[in-house]
Protein backbone atom coordinates (compact mmCIF):
# COMPACT_ATOMS: atom_id res chain seq x y z
CA UNK A 1 0.00 0.00 0.00
CA UNK A 2 0.87 3.64 -0.91
CA UNK A 3 -0.44 6.42 1.60
CA UNK A 4 -0.04 8.87 3.27
CA UNK A 5 1.24 9.62 7.17
CA UNK A 6 -2.25 10.59 8.46
CA UNK A 7 -3.68 7.38 6.96
CA UNK A 8 -1.37 5.41 9.74
CA UNK A 9 -3.09 7.19 12.71
CA UNK A 10 -6.29 6.52 14.82
CA UNK A 11 -8.98 9.19 12.49
CA UNK A 12 -6.50 10.60 10.01
CA UNK A 13 -8.70 10.20 6.89
CA UNK A 14 -12.25 10.11 6.11
CA UNK A 15 -14.51 9.38 3.35
CA UNK A 16 -13.62 13.40 2.01
CA UNK A 17 -9.44 13.08 2.58
CA UNK A 18 -7.49 13.77 -0.55
CA UNK A 19 -4.80 15.36 -1.06
CA UNK A 20 -2.12 14.08 1.63
CA UNK A 21 0.97 13.52 0.02
CA UNK A 22 1.59 13.38 -3.77
CA UNK A 23 1.43 9.94 -5.92
CA UNK A 24 3.15 7.13 -7.44
CA UNK A 25 5.32 7.95 -10.45
CA UNK A 26 6.72 5.24 -12.56
CA UNK A 27 9.25 6.37 -16.08
CA UNK A 28 10.68 4.52 -18.93
CA UNK A 29 12.49 4.81 -21.89
CA UNK A 30 9.11 4.08 -24.49
CA UNK A 31 8.12 6.11 -27.09
CA UNK A 32 6.24 9.02 -26.81
CA UNK A 33 4.75 11.52 -29.31
CA UNK A 34 5.67 14.58 -27.75
CA UNK A 35 9.12 15.72 -27.22
CA UNK A 36 10.98 18.64 -25.01
CA UNK A 37 12.31 21.32 -27.25
CA UNK A 38 15.41 20.64 -28.71
CA UNK A 39 14.29 16.94 -28.91
CA UNK A 40 12.25 14.31 -31.71
CA UNK A 41 10.50 14.40 -33.78
CA UNK A 42 9.08 11.08 -33.31
CA UNK A 43 8.06 9.02 -35.56
CA UNK A 44 5.39 5.90 -36.10
CA UNK A 45 7.66 3.65 -35.03
CA UNK A 46 8.34 5.61 -31.91
CA UNK A 47 12.34 4.92 -32.77
CA UNK A 48 13.81 8.74 -32.22
CA UNK A 49 16.86 8.18 -29.77
CA UNK A 50 16.27 12.23 -28.78
CA UNK A 51 12.47 12.23 -28.30
CA UNK A 52 12.05 12.77 -24.74
CA UNK A 53 9.78 15.14 -22.24
CA UNK A 54 10.14 16.27 -18.50
CA UNK A 55 7.11 14.61 -16.12
CA UNK A 56 4.82 16.47 -14.68
CA UNK A 57 4.69 16.90 -10.86
CA UNK A 58 8.38 16.98 -10.31
CA UNK A 59 11.65 19.00 -11.52
CA UNK A 60 14.43 17.60 -14.15
CA UNK A 61 12.76 13.87 -14.44
CA UNK A 62 12.65 13.09 -18.15
CA UNK A 63 10.70 9.55 -19.98
CA UNK A 64 10.92 8.56 -23.05
CA UNK A 65 13.02 6.89 -25.89
CA UNK A 66 13.11 3.91 -28.70
CA UNK A 67 12.58 1.26 -26.39
CA UNK A 68 8.66 -0.20 -26.57
CA UNK A 69 9.37 -3.47 -24.81
CA UNK A 70 11.54 -0.98 -21.93
CA UNK A 71 10.36 -2.67 -18.24
CA UNK A 72 10.12 -0.23 -15.42
CA UNK A 73 9.32 -3.22 -13.06
CA UNK A 74 6.12 -4.69 -11.52
CA UNK A 75 3.18 -3.37 -9.56
CA UNK A 76 0.73 -5.72 -8.59
CA UNK A 77 -1.94 -5.93 -5.81
CA UNK A 78 -1.63 -2.45 -4.52
CA UNK A 79 -3.80 0.48 -3.41
CA UNK A 80 -2.97 4.31 -3.74
CA UNK A 81 -4.79 6.45 -1.22
CA UNK A 82 -5.12 9.85 -0.54
CA UNK A 83 -2.83 11.54 -3.31
CA UNK A 84 -2.72 13.71 -5.44
CA UNK A 85 -1.97 17.73 -6.23
CA UNK A 86 -2.35 20.27 -8.78
CA UNK A 87 0.66 22.23 -8.23
CA UNK A 88 -0.21 24.67 -11.02
CA UNK A 89 -2.69 24.15 -14.25
CA UNK A 90 -1.46 21.21 -16.28
CA UNK A 91 1.60 20.55 -13.46
CA UNK A 92 -0.59 17.82 -11.55
CA UNK A 93 0.81 14.95 -9.86
CA UNK A 94 -1.89 12.18 -10.07
CA UNK A 95 -2.55 8.63 -7.99
CA UNK A 96 -0.54 7.11 -10.68
CA UNK A 97 1.26 8.77 -13.05
CA UNK A 98 3.09 6.52 -16.01
CA UNK A 99 5.64 8.25 -18.45
CA UNK A 100 7.20 6.57 -21.52
CA UNK A 101 6.13 2.99 -19.29
CA UNK A 102 6.92 0.36 -22.04
CA UNK A 103 5.30 -3.43 -22.41
CA UNK A 104 8.15 -4.93 -20.02
CA UNK A 105 6.34 -3.22 -16.94
CA UNK A 106 3.93 -4.97 -15.45
CA UNK A 107 0.83 -3.39 -13.81
CA UNK A 108 -2.17 -4.86 -12.87
CA UNK A 109 -4.49 -5.34 -9.36
CA UNK A 110 -4.10 -1.80 -8.43
CA UNK A 111 -6.60 1.07 -6.83
CA UNK A 112 -6.25 4.72 -6.57
CA UNK A 113 -8.42 5.98 -4.37
CA UNK A 114 -9.51 9.54 -3.02
CA UNK A 115 -7.01 11.61 -5.70
CA UNK A 116 -6.84 14.98 -5.57
CA UNK A 117 -6.16 14.76 -9.03
CA UNK A 118 -6.47 12.08 -11.64
CA UNK A 119 -6.77 8.44 -10.70
CA UNK A 120 -3.86 7.69 -13.57
CA UNK A 121 -2.55 9.36 -16.25
CA UNK A 122 -0.21 8.25 -18.64
CA UNK A 123 2.15 9.92 -20.57
CA UNK A 124 3.34 8.11 -23.67
CA UNK A 125 4.26 4.24 -23.47
CA UNK A 126 3.23 1.27 -24.69
CA UNK A 127 2.33 -0.60 -21.19
CA UNK A 128 -0.58 -3.17 -20.10
CA UNK A 129 -2.85 -2.66 -17.57
CA UNK A 130 -5.71 -5.11 -16.09
CA UNK A 131 -7.51 -4.97 -12.81
CA UNK A 132 -7.12 -1.13 -12.29
CA UNK A 133 -9.87 0.62 -10.17
CA UNK A 134 -10.44 4.26 -9.54
CA UNK A 135 -12.15 5.01 -6.90
CA UNK A 136 -12.93 9.03 -5.43
CA UNK A 137 -10.91 10.65 -8.11
CA UNK A 138 -11.13 14.48 -8.06
CA UNK A 139 -10.36 14.80 -11.70
CA UNK A 140 -10.74 12.19 -14.17
CA UNK A 141 -10.68 8.80 -13.31
CA UNK A 142 -8.16 7.40 -16.49
CA UNK A 143 -6.23 9.68 -18.71
CA UNK A 144 -3.96 9.00 -21.78
CA UNK A 145 -2.20 11.35 -23.92
CA UNK A 146 1.01 11.63 -25.47
CA UNK A 147 1.00 9.02 -28.00
CA UNK A 148 -0.02 6.15 -25.47
CA UNK A 149 -0.40 2.86 -27.36
CA UNK A 150 -1.03 0.40 -24.63
CA UNK A 151 -4.07 -2.12 -23.73
CA UNK A 152 -6.34 -1.99 -20.78
CA UNK A 153 -8.66 -4.57 -18.98
CA UNK A 154 -11.07 -4.77 -16.46
CA UNK A 155 -11.15 -1.13 -15.49
CA UNK A 156 -13.59 0.22 -12.60
CA UNK A 157 -13.99 4.02 -12.44
CA UNK A 158 -16.15 5.24 -9.78
CA UNK A 159 -15.84 8.86 -9.17
CA UNK A 160 -15.81 11.42 -6.39
CA UNK A 161 -19.73 12.22 -5.76
CA UNK A 162 -18.93 15.51 -4.17
CA UNK A 163 -16.37 18.64 -4.83
CA UNK A 164 -14.98 16.80 -8.25
CA UNK A 165 -13.74 18.79 -10.96
CA UNK A 166 -15.99 20.44 -13.92
CA UNK A 167 -13.95 18.57 -16.00
CA UNK A 168 -13.73 15.40 -14.76
CA UNK A 169 -14.31 12.66 -17.30
CA UNK A 170 -14.19 8.80 -16.22
CA UNK A 171 -11.81 8.89 -18.66
CA UNK A 172 -9.87 11.77 -20.67
CA UNK A 173 -7.98 10.92 -24.04
CA UNK A 174 -6.26 12.99 -26.21
CA UNK A 175 -3.15 13.94 -27.82
CA UNK A 176 -2.92 17.42 -25.84
CA UNK A 177 -3.79 19.50 -29.16
CA UNK A 178 -1.01 17.30 -31.47
CA UNK A 179 -3.49 15.96 -33.69
CA UNK A 180 -0.79 14.18 -35.88
CA UNK A 181 1.97 14.07 -33.68
CA UNK A 182 3.48 10.62 -34.17
CA UNK A 183 2.75 7.52 -32.45
CA UNK A 184 -0.88 8.60 -32.10
CA UNK A 185 -2.31 7.88 -29.12
CA UNK A 186 -4.36 4.65 -29.85
CA UNK A 187 -5.76 2.40 -26.80
CA UNK A 188 -8.55 -0.36 -26.16
CA UNK A 189 -10.90 -0.17 -23.34
CA UNK A 190 -12.24 -3.62 -22.90
CA UNK A 191 -14.29 -5.16 -19.75
CA UNK A 192 -14.69 -1.83 -18.10
CA UNK A 193 -17.16 -0.01 -15.72
CA UNK A 194 -17.63 3.89 -15.87
CA UNK A 195 -19.74 5.38 -12.79
CA UNK A 196 -19.92 9.06 -13.76
CA UNK A 197 -20.92 11.03 -10.76
CA UNK A 198 -19.26 14.56 -11.64
CA UNK A 199 -21.16 17.23 -13.65
CA UNK A 200 -18.46 17.47 -16.30
CA UNK A 201 -19.12 17.30 -20.00
CA UNK A 202 -19.64 13.65 -20.66
CA UNK A 203 -18.46 10.52 -19.13
CA UNK A 204 -16.03 10.02 -21.90
CA UNK A 205 -14.06 12.67 -23.62
CA UNK A 206 -12.10 11.77 -26.97
CA UNK A 207 -10.08 14.44 -28.47
CA UNK A 208 -7.02 15.76 -30.34
CA UNK A 209 -6.80 12.80 -33.45
CA UNK A 210 -6.40 9.92 -30.57
CA UNK A 211 -7.72 7.12 -31.44
CA UNK A 212 -9.98 3.98 -29.57
CA UNK A 213 -11.82 0.65 -29.11
CA UNK A 214 -14.45 0.52 -26.46
CA UNK A 215 -15.17 -3.20 -26.06
CA UNK A 216 -17.85 -4.99 -23.51
CA UNK A 217 -18.21 -1.74 -21.19
CA UNK A 218 -20.76 -0.19 -19.25
CA UNK A 219 -21.09 3.80 -19.01
CA UNK A 220 -23.53 5.62 -16.64
CA UNK A 221 -23.83 8.70 -15.50
CA UNK A 222 -26.08 11.18 -13.78
CA UNK A 223 -28.69 14.00 -15.34
CA UNK A 224 -27.73 16.14 -17.19
CA UNK A 225 -24.13 14.74 -18.29
CA UNK A 226 -24.29 12.55 -21.22
CA UNK A 227 -22.36 9.53 -22.45
CA UNK A 228 -19.77 11.14 -24.99
CA UNK A 229 -17.88 14.14 -26.11
CA UNK A 230 -16.20 13.75 -29.08
CA UNK A 231 -14.11 16.99 -30.05
CA UNK A 232 -12.35 16.67 -33.76
CA UNK A 233 -10.11 19.62 -34.33
CA UNK A 234 -10.50 20.73 -38.10
CA UNK A 235 -7.70 21.52 -40.38
CA UNK A 236 -10.08 21.08 -43.90
CA UNK A 237 -13.51 20.82 -43.96
CA UNK A 238 -13.01 16.94 -44.83
CA UNK A 239 -10.09 16.62 -41.73
CA UNK A 240 -12.14 16.17 -38.84
CA UNK A 241 -8.88 14.48 -36.61
CA UNK A 242 -10.43 12.35 -34.08
CA UNK A 243 -13.72 11.31 -35.88
CA UNK A 244 -12.09 10.92 -39.54
CA UNK A 245 -11.48 7.89 -41.66
CA UNK A 246 -8.16 5.93 -41.35
CA UNK A 247 -5.21 6.84 -42.71
CA UNK A 248 -2.06 5.03 -42.44
CA UNK A 249 0.15 7.70 -43.53
CA UNK A 250 -0.86 9.40 -40.39
CA UNK A 251 -1.09 6.29 -38.65
CA UNK A 252 -4.74 6.70 -38.12
CA UNK A 253 -6.70 4.22 -37.13
CA UNK A 254 -10.01 6.24 -37.46
CA UNK A 255 -13.25 6.89 -35.77
CA UNK A 256 -13.58 5.18 -32.57
CA UNK A 257 -14.93 1.98 -32.32
CA UNK A 258 -17.54 0.37 -29.68
CA UNK A 259 -18.24 -3.11 -29.36
CA UNK A 260 -21.04 -4.36 -26.84
CA UNK A 261 -21.16 -1.26 -24.67
CA UNK A 262 -23.71 -0.58 -22.59
CA UNK A 263 -25.40 3.16 -22.26
CA UNK A 264 -27.46 4.95 -19.44
CA UNK A 265 -26.51 8.07 -19.34
CA UNK A 266 -28.02 11.52 -18.45
CA UNK A 267 -29.95 9.77 -15.37
CA UNK A 268 -31.20 7.12 -17.39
Amino acid sequence: MFTSQQNTVSNGVSDATQGQWGGVILLGRAPTAVCATGTGPNNAAGSSTTCQQAIEGVTGRFYGGPNAADSSGQMSYVQIRYSGIAISDGNELQGLTLGGTGTGTVLDHIQSHNSADDGVEIFGGTSNLKYIAITGADDDGFDIDNGYRGFMQFMIAAQRTLGATADSFSTEIDSNNGEDLLPRTYSTYANFTFIQTALAPAAIRQRGGSDMRYVNGIVKSVSGVPCLNLVAGETSASDRSTIRAADTTKQDAGPPVFSSVYFACNGR
